[in-house]
């Protein structure tokens, strides 16, 4: 039996989701092409969707919203990667997920033609196979329902014993299989083109690995640091010194020159508080959805104090040099090649499974140019803590998740692969190059490189998740967008514990983020249950047709009533104010002295902080202020 707290979560949470099928039924019923109104009962149907979810949540719990739901949308997604826009739905046998009664085949061949589909949702099934009613129509409900069937499946819940276990022990067939892996000759064809793309994409490679500003970031780091008490000191890495001597890095005693008694007394006390250690990374679990965790390697904060300096010069020169198509900035790029292939069928979008954590080391050094080599070594944790308490020695792979050089290093070589992967099908070097497309893991290339590429790929011991891969059809998926014949489909999904008691700024400015998506899409009962939700704790959120500063709802339907809130006018700037909630976080004075705070000072950023105060992110509080607004 549930407890009487788990009973009010759930409560809440199907509250969303009961408002989210009225909506559906409004879109449903709005729509004067679609032909279901003809053959269901809408209302009805959508009320008994709900019964049937409200009795499996009660059974089952949080899981039938996080596991079962997210497994029946991946199967109409399945289907709609085959069903066209004219006239040829596609009949074929589709395995129903199991723990969805089947409706039985439903044979309308003057309007639907044969299909079969589960009894929950079965509107659905009607919509997607309705080829003769408006594209448009038949989008906004799939991307109803694909939202109502996503809509939790990256809920931020405590992960599980079973779900770490199995996590870990990915991990470790990932390093069995990558020990037992060979890669082609260095002097293969493939490998040679793919080191000449990298080597001009990167530029100078000394220079790249050399000439830059370290910083600490503000990811977790192995010895578990805060982002102030990774100033205080540094710990001495024999293979990163021997490289990236630290006297040049903290200290600057060659580029320097003589320095005061002063200075050299606080180097001895900084020094002091460090001591000697191996790159040893840390391997730790965060939530990613309802399948299980994201594997993190949280490195030593010497090595990422130097990686995220590297990193930055390494995304801007490969950045520049490919013109834009190894990308790090803007995934729009992506999201319109998938959203107008999806229509073309012009670019494949293609997935990879565990992409960061099968880069090896060797293949790294197979395609980088070899000037680069010992720079890419000393940057890199030589051995992996696992959660357990053991030590992992050796591992393969070059920088996982967490990594600084994550990013920038799996970009360069799934780029380089793919353009000879393009090569290799056919298509001249230019033509190989202008039709790649990467963002990370996220990687667009033309329908017809997916064969060889896929050949490529698994001889360097990468994977294609070809489930998730679209090469044919009408749908495509990459960075964040889901298109399907030229239409956005992309579910909407809460992220965050939206049944909390009392909810802090985070969670609430969260919330009216949930709000202004759903007021976008036209879920105005799913808007309009939220904003009570947010409003019951924070009494007086601001809604407005445009955006404005502070804890505040975007409707686009809904100019702000100034009678609904205090307000009035500022006359010094000419501006009518609002009294409403803002998010502000507390700052306290840098506890650093001496040389720790001077390096602080001197490699942070003066736009992002004041160097003589820190900001206690995690402790951010939620106060009424008074805003300014456009009438």
């Amino acid at each position: 039996m549930k407890n009487g707290s788990q009973n009010s979560r759930i409560e809440i949470l199907l509250g969303v989701i009961r408002n989210l099928l009225d909506d559906i039924a409004n879109l449903i019923e709005s729509s004067a092409t679609l032909r279901v109104n003809n053959i269901l009962n809408v209302r009805r149907e959508c009320v008994r969707d709900f019964e049937y979810i409200l009795s499996r949540a009660n059974h089952e719990g949080l899981s039938f919203l996080t596991c079962s739901m997210p497994r029946l949308g991946k199967w109409y997604d399945s289907i709609l990667s085959r069903i066209e826009k004219e006239n040829d739905s596609d009949t074929g046998e589709y395995v129903i997920p199991c723990g969805f009664k089947p409706h039985c085949n439903v044979k309308r061949e003057d309007l639907f033609g044969d299909f079969s589909c589960p009894v929950f949702c079965r509107m659905l099934a009607y919509v997607i196979h309705d080829t003769r009613s408006s594209l448009r129509d038949r989008a906004r409900i799939i991307r109803a329902y694909r939202t109502l069937f996503y809509l939790y499946y990256k809920l931020e819940i405590p992960l599980t014993e079973e779900q770490l276990k199995t996590a870990l022990q990915v991990w470790k067939d990932n390093e069995s299989d990558l020990a037992s892996l060979q890669l082609p000759d260095y002097y293969h064809e493939d490998l040679c083109r793919a080191r000449e793309l990298i080597a001009y994409v990167l530029g100078d490679a000394r220079k790249a690995f050399t000439d830059f500003t370290p910083r600490h970031g503000p990811g977790a780091v192995a010895g578990g640091e805060d982002n102030i008490a990774k100033w205080d000191s540094a710990n001495y890495i024999p293979s990163l010194h021997r490289v990236y001597p630290r006297y040049d890095v903290y200290f600057g005693f060659r580029s320097g020159g003589r320095i005061s008694s002063a200075m050299c007394g606080e180097i001895i006390s900084f020094v002091k508080r460090s001591r000697e250690q191996r790159a040893i990374s840390r391997l730790l679990f965060v939530p990613k959805d309802s399948r299980g965790p994201r594997t993190i390697s949280c490195e030593p904060k010497e090595l990422m104090f130097l990686q995220q300096g590297v990193s930055r010069n390494l995304m801007r020169n490969l950045h520049a040099f490919s013109h834009g198509r190894i990308n790090f900035v803007d995934q729009d790029v992506n999201g319109m090649l998938a959203l107008t292939s999806s229509e073309t069928g012009q670019f494949a979008t293609i997935d990879l499974k565990d992409a960061s954590d099968r880069v090896t080391t060797d293949l790294v050094l197979a395609l980088f140019p070899e000037e680069a080599h010992r720079y890419l070594l000393a940057l890199r944790s030589e051995s992996t803590l696992l959660p357990d308490g053991s030590l992992f020695e050796g591992h393969r792979k070059y920088a996982p998740m967490g990594s600084a050089l994550c990013f920038p290093i799996e970009s360069a070589v799934f780029w380089a692969l793919a353009v000879v992967a393009g090569i290799r099908s056919g298509m001249s070097a230019p033509d190989a190059i202008a039709s790649t497309y990467v963002y990370g893991d996220d990687i667009i290339i033309r329908p017809q490189v997916f064969t060889p590429l896929c050949e490529l790929f698994t001889r360097c011991g990468l994977l294609v998740n070809k489930s998730k891969s679209y090469v044919d059809g009408p749908f495509r998926e990459s960075c964040g967008v889901d298109a399907w014949n030229g239409k956005l489909i992309t579910p909407f999904k809460i992220k965050k514990d939206i049944s909390r008691r009392s909810p802090d700024g985070n969670l609430a400015a969260a919330i009216c983020e949930y709000c202004s998506t759903c007021y976008s899409l036209d879920y105005r009962a799913t808007g309009d249950y939220l904003l009570n939700l947010v409003n019951a704790a924070y009494p007086g959120i601001l809604v407005h047709d445009t955006q404005i500063g502070g804890l505040s709802v975007v409707d686009p339907c809904r100019p702000i009533n100034l009678s609904d809130y205090k307000h009035g006018f500022d006359r010094r700037l000419c501006r009518v104010w609002v009294e409403g909630w803002v998010l502000t976080s507390p700052k306290e004075p840098v506890s650093l002295d001496g040389l720790s705070r001077l390096l602080r000072a001197y490699y942070g950023s003066w736009e992002e902080h004041d160097p003589s105060v820190v900001a206690v992110l995690r402790s951010a509080k939620i106060r009424k202020r008074k805003i300014l607004v456009e009438i």
